[in-house]
């Protein structure tokens, strides 16, 4: 399961935020099975097994959904990596454990994977990465250019 987003999940309640990422997971499924385009509420409930309408409670539309669901991609990405990068010891260890830790994290996980790809490439004018910069998101990856350095 993909960890919760904490800008996101502050002022939520514990359901909430478990309902949240129950349909953070099922979108994730439907656009790596279905792509970007083809990806609806409809689909999404489905798979979740919840209506349609339960989804536009907790989320607007289809972009604030995918933002979401990038955001989630990109902390479990993060931790991940970060959790291997903190247990290596030297610079090259480190530096080589951040690309092996990333290669397998997304290598082991295609339905993520695809629904990267289906958010960067196809959705890119509805969720843009850069704004993300300097979310604490990219903190798991920020130990990589401390490293080249």
């Amino acid at each position: 399961m993909l960890p919760k987003s904490n800008t996101t999940n502050q002022n939520k309640s514990f359901i909430e935020q478990a309902r949240r990422a129950q349909i953070i997971e099922a979108t994730i499924s439907v656009l790596a099975q279905n792509g970007y385009v083809n990806t609806s509420f409809a689909k999404i409930g489905k798979q979740a097994g919840i209506s349609a309408s339960l989804i536009s409670y907790h989320f607007k539309n289809k972009e604030e959904l995918t933002e979401e669901v990038y955001k989630s991609i990109l902390q479990g990405r993060a931790a991940h990596v970060g959790a291997k990068i903190a247990a290596a010891q030297t610079a090259s260890d480190k530096l080589r454990a951040a690309i092996e830790s990333d290669l397998f994290y997304m290598g082991t996980q295609p339905e993520l994977f695809q629904a990267l790809v289906e958010i960067l490439f196809v959705a890119r004018s509805k969720v843009d990465p850069a704004t993300h910069r300097n979310d604490d998101i990219h903190a798991g990856f920020m130990p990589i250019a401390d490293i080249l350095k």
